[in-house]
């Protein structure tokens, strides 16, 4: 299309309300500066004139027409994201041109879209949002000098009047009148997703990203002087340039420098131009430029936190000085809180009860709640993703809390439904063990008469009737292997102390046993066959026994979750466990758990456990749910996302088993949610819906981060252990303590001054802080302290 000389606000307003667009008003750029009379430097013209903007959005033309006769001199808002369902790709200058073009060289091309020419010299693209997406407004930094507007934020529209005195245009051929807005491609998508993951993972961290200003290109370089300097006062920095250090993953190498650096008194660009200077040099990937955000981030974060007033570049010059160890203190990863909000308001509302009413987060409850929602199904339903992969709805899982925090009664609260019906089991076979007893003393008698008279066939004996079970708490291998042959729905194995559950297994065959092989079998699903030496050799086949594991584990258990030999069998790679932060003693309230949120939750499971499976012939199987369209694009989104996860250079070893378990393990919860959502009709019981898969995602998130400070403690030595109690005594005591006073208290199981110095040297060895010599106010011998950094 051709662009006109003098383009007027109103008439592009006019122009994108005709496709839909809903606008808003802009302050405008003045001589002065902006209509808004404030200072408002590169923001002026455009801001919105209302505060609440995103609620006055229209494409009414008669109330556009209307806003535009109150102040014609307008500038023209778009707001993105969820108002219009559009983003935007807003590209500075040169330099976003720059980094627009490397894209397209390494990725591929973009789809043409609406383009908008600024008045500044930069452009925007305006793509579609995802169905599958949600783009915040705070999703900046995607590029070097490339931002995304998103919902909560706006973009200026052609019309508009930059404080150049250029008006922003259509781009020729790129206007509402060319073409659609276009789809963004996968490559570009997967660049958000990674941003929005980042910034999500700096508010876990306390991490205020506005704040870290730096700009960010690669051909900047440190200043040399400094650099010098930095290597010349700091022996740490010196060891890390010369090789001389190993870590973990190139990030921790960069925390290190970022530490060091932040510690000297460096500013975060300068901070930021070292790491890209010095990741250039070692032949890394250069990162995503939120990398260096949050890096520098966290280096100032840390920095603050050692009490140390960085130096100036003049005080510093040829001193030498006590270094802090740059590799931050161990500290547990940030855990994502208890998606509540996943289940349908009645098991919803009855787990906050719970909760409440224990003073507890609703992960307590709700870990268990997930595994008996699980149980509940059986093996009435399997989810295939595609042919040969299917899944059965059980779980083994586990809450990790210390003992006296309440984990018991909200396992309890949640177990509630199964007890119920097995008391109702219970009660029906001791009516029919009544009802047996009586006829086999009536078939005892008629045996006796036919032996005398010997006349015709025997008495058909009563068969014993067995007890319909729904859950076992202790049981040995071969009392479950037999509970689950006679009840081929399932059977839940809840343990109040799992603990004792990992550690009985094998005891009654001297620790050589199979308990493990069969329990990482049952987790599968998969057929089980026993030649069992009682009941005359008889073997014992289940096809597709479906066994649900759930309990509690104290925190002190973790280093033992390893076979015997310490040899890794992948099995605690199957256990999701939930590790909530510890938790103060709740204060007392009055505040119970309603009828109504009990009768709710027991009422849908009741309604899963009334499922029933199809009849293929005379044989019962499950019935099969496949993933929706929708579903099976939210599946591959994650999927791609997960394996790139895996890939990271950064990734921990460690992670990888239960890493590998999770499309199981999201199958398996999106399965339950599903039917939780049917019995409840919010579903169909079809196929399994991006609502149900999307919800099992926030669930697999929420395990993850649990996971990951759960295996922190996985293979710790009684040593390491010792060293964590100490350090949060010291803690616990101001971060600064008397020698005598460890000695005297016994800490560390100190009981001589020799045990102390040595506690203090491994205290000093694993970077924890360092010794110092005190002289009391009153004069007299030096008292020996130990003050940590953090």
């Amino acid at each position: 299309m051709a662009l006109r000389q003098e383009i007027e606000p109103l008439d592009e307003a006019l122009r994108l309300s005709q496709h839909g667009v809903k606008v808003i008003q802009l302050h405008a750029p003045t001589s002065q500066g902006c209509t808004c009379q404030r200072d408002c430097g590169k923001s002026a013209g455009k801001h919105p004139i209302l505060t609440d903007w995103s609620k006055h959005a229209t494409a009414d033309p008669d109330q556009i027409r209307y806003l535009w006769n109150q102040h014609p001199w307008a500038n023209v808002g778009v707001p993105m994201g969820n108002v219009n369902g559009l983003f935007a790709l807003d590209i500075d200058g040169p330099k976003g041109q720059e980094t627009l073009q490397k894209w397209i060289v390494e990725y591929g091309d973009l789809p043409p879209t609406w383009q908008v020419m600024t008045g500044g010299g930069g452009m925007q693209l305006w793509y579609r949002v995802p169905n599958d997406l949600e783009i915040p407004n705070s999703v900046k930094k995607i590029g070097l000098n490339i931002d995304i507007r998103g919902t909560g934020g706006q973009s200026v529209a052609p019309g508009s009047l930059h404080q150049s005195g250029k008006r922003y245009q259509w781009a020729p051929t790129r206007s509402p009148e060319d073409l659609e807005p276009s789809k963004p491609p996968e490559w570009l998508v997967d660049k958000i997703r990674e941003i929005v993951e980042g910034q999500r993972q700096a508010k876990l961290d306390g991490i205020q990203l506005d704040q870290i200003d730096v700009v960010l290109d690669e051909r900047r370089k440190p200043d040399f002087e400094k650099l010098v300097q930095l290597r010349n006062t700091s022996k740490k920095f010196k060891e890390i340039i010369d090789g001389k250090r190993s870590f973990a993953s190139p990030s921790e190498r960069d925390l290190s420098i970022a530490n060091i650096a932040a510690v000297k008194g460096w500013t975060d660009q300068e901070i930021a131009d070292l790491l890209i200077m010095y990741r250039n040099s070692q032949g890394d990937d250069l990162k995503h430029p939120l990398y260096y955000q949050l890096t520098t981030g966290k280096a100032r974060k840390w920095a603050n936190e050692q009490k140390v007033i960085p130096l100036k570049p003049q005080e510093s010059e040829n001193m030498t000085v006590q270094e802090v160890e740059p590799i931050p203190l161990p500290k547990n990863p940030q855990v994502e809180p208890f998606p509540v909000d996943v289940f349908p308001e009645p098991v919803r509302r009855f787990l906050e009860e719970v909760g409440s009413s224990i003073g507890l987060p609703t992960d307590y409850p709700g870990v268990h709640a997930l595994n008996f929602l699980g149980a509940g199904i059986g093996n009435t339903r399997v989810i295939e993703l595609k042919k040969g992969y299917r899944q059965q709805p059980n779980l083994y899982s586990a809450l990790v809390a210390d003992t006296g925090t309440g984990k018991s009664p909200a396992l309890e609260q949640a177990f509630e439904p199964i007890l119920s019906i097995q008391k109702e089991y219970a009660q029906i076979y001791q009516n029919q063990l009544e009802e047996y007893d009586t006829a086999y003393r009536q078939y005892q008698a008629k045996v006796n008469e036919w032996k005398k008279k010997k006349d015709g066939d025997p008495p058909t004996e009563p068969e014993r009737p067995l007890m319909k079970e729904l859950y076992v708490t202790q049981a040995t291998m071969e009392a479950l292997l037999r509970a689950l042959k006679n009840n081929n729905r399932g059977i839940v194995l809840k343990a109040d102390e799992l603990s004792g559950w990992i550690g009985g297994m094998n005891q009654y065959k001297g620790g050589k046993g199979d308990d493990r092989e069969h329990y990482l079998s049952l987790w599968s699903g998969s057929d089980v066959k026993v030649n069992r030496v009682r009941d005359n050799g008889e073997p014992l086949f289940i096809p597709k026994p479906f066994c649900s594991v759930t309990g509690n584990i104290p925190p002190d258990i973790l280093p033992t979750l390893n076979d015997e030999q310490g040899n890794e069998d992948g099995f605690i790679h199957r256990v999701l466990l939930a590790y909530p932060d510890s938790q103060d003693p709740a204060e007392w309230t009055w505040e119970g758990i309603s009828d109504q949120a009990i009768q709710g939750y027991a009422d849908v499971f009741q309604r899963l456990y009334n499922l029933k499976p199809e009849m293929v012939g005379t044989e019962s199987k499950p019935k099969i749910l496949t993933l929706t369209t929708a579903a099976k694009k939210w599946w591959a989104e994650w999927f791609k996302i997960h394996i790139r996860e895996m890939k990271d250079p950064d990734f921990s070893k460690k992670l990888r088993g239960p890493w590998a378990k999770m499309p199981n393990q999201l199958a398996r919860i999106a399965l339950i949610i599903h039917m939780t959502r049917v019995v409840c009709s919010e579903a169909e019981d079809g196929a399994v819906d991006e609502i149900s898969l999307s919800r099992g995602i926030q669930l697999v998130r929420y395990f993850k981060s649990h996971i990951r400070k759960a295996y922190q403690e996985l293979g710790k030595s009684n040593v390491d252990k010792r060293i964590e109690e100490v350090v949060d005594w010291i803690r616990q005591h101001g971060g600064k303590v008397k020698k005598r006073d460890i000695q005297r208290k016994r800490i560390g199981g100190c009981k001589k001054a020799s045990d102390v110095d040595q506690l203090f040297n491994e205290l000093e060895d694993h970077g924890y802080g360092q010794r110092e010599k005190e002289t009391p106010p009153k004069g007299g011998p030096k008292t020996i302290t130990f003050k940590l950094f953090i």
